[in-house]
């Protein structure tokens, strides 16, 4: 067995001519390819034997890491899409770049060691997020890398043994993967929820016995919290607040769907005229939509004795 580079081992048959003459065909394609991407300070090729830490249990598990991130960022389907896409004659390079990568990830496995990255496990698609590396040790240059850019910066870890990049997912929309690693060989992996934010697509307020009641049409994204996560609901909450001595009240509902129409309703803690808003949550983003004023029926009443109108 022969390693080439951080690329995967590639079994050799020393007897078989016809192996050797597939090696070299291989080692050729992949020098060039490691070329061109030195060219463009960028690295697809995850190192061998990169420690991959499945820490929640809707992750993947090692051996399908592969496919997961194959599937958030296809570049099979969209080839041109990066890095240049007035440049036709990178196509098939970008594909054999990807292909080395995605072959790289069967490297994985499931355990850590005292080199860890930490990311957010659920992050918006084209939205910057803060990646960790955990470290033993001080002053160390960790390089950060993604599934969709390959090698995007390093930083020098600090007192706390710690480093910090900042990156983002602007095509993969599922899973991706981040990692860091040393000089000296060590590396770390972990896997990233790609997801567009909740959102509230309309909504109306009305008065009905007494409360103030809601009606919203809402859509919550399917690699979102709320969505993976058995023990996370989604939440749809609604805020009325008094518009004379600015008393508030709110209810909440948990979702069962990740798109409906769903009615919502309190009792204010004032009669009169309420603003009425209401917020949508996946479980770690979310939105918010004002619906206006509704007039309860009834003399609002003041808080204490000798409180006054706003």
């Amino acid at each position: 067995m022969r390693t080439v580079g951080s690329a995967t081992p590639i079994e050799i048959n020393n007897k078989d001519d016809d192996n050797e003459e597939k090696y070299a065909l291989t080692v050729a394609a992949l020098a060039l390819a490691a070329t061109s991407v030195s060219t463009q300070a960028r690295n697809f090729d995850l190192p061998s034997g990169c420690e991959y830490g499945r820490v929640k249990s809707y992750d993947f598990k090692s051996e399908d890491v592969k496919g997961a991130v194959e599937s958030g960022y296809n570049i099979y389907n969209d080839p041109q899409t990066y890095p240049d896409p007035s440049n036709p004659d990178q196509t098939d390079y970008n594909q054999e770049e990807y292909a080395n990568f995605f072959e790289s990830l069967i490297n994985l496995f499931n355990s850590f060691d005292y080199l860890r990255v930490e990311v957010p496990k659920h992050v918006v698609q084209d939205e910057v997020f803060r990646a960790k590396g955990n470290l033993f040790d001080r002053y160390a240059n960790v390089h950060f890398n993604n599934s969709e850019f390959g090698y995007v910066g390093k930083d020098k870890s600090n007192l706390d043994a710690n480093s910090y990049l900042n990156m983002k997912f602007s095509r993969t929309y599922g899973y991706g993967l981040v990692w860091i690693n040393r000089a000296g060989g060590m590396c770390s992996a972990e896997g990233v929820w790609v997801q567009k934010k909740p959102r509230i697509v309309s909504g109306n307020a009305t008065h009905s016995s007494g409360k103030v009641q809601a009606n919203i049409e809402y859509l919550i994204d399917k690699y979102s919290t709320a969505a993976k996560d058995t023990s996370v609901n989604a939440r749809l909450i609604i805020h009325v607040r008094d518009d004379l001595y600015g008393q508030t009240a709110s209810a909440s509902v948990n979702l069962s769907a990740l798109k409906g129409i769903k009615t919502i309703s309190v009792t204010p803690a004032n009669p009169g005229i309420n603003s009425v808003s209401v917020t949508l949550s996946d479980g770690k983003y979310t939105d918010g939509m004002s619906l206006g004023y509704v007039r309860v029926p009834g003399t609002p009443k003041p808080p204490c004795p000798r409180c006054q109108p706003l």
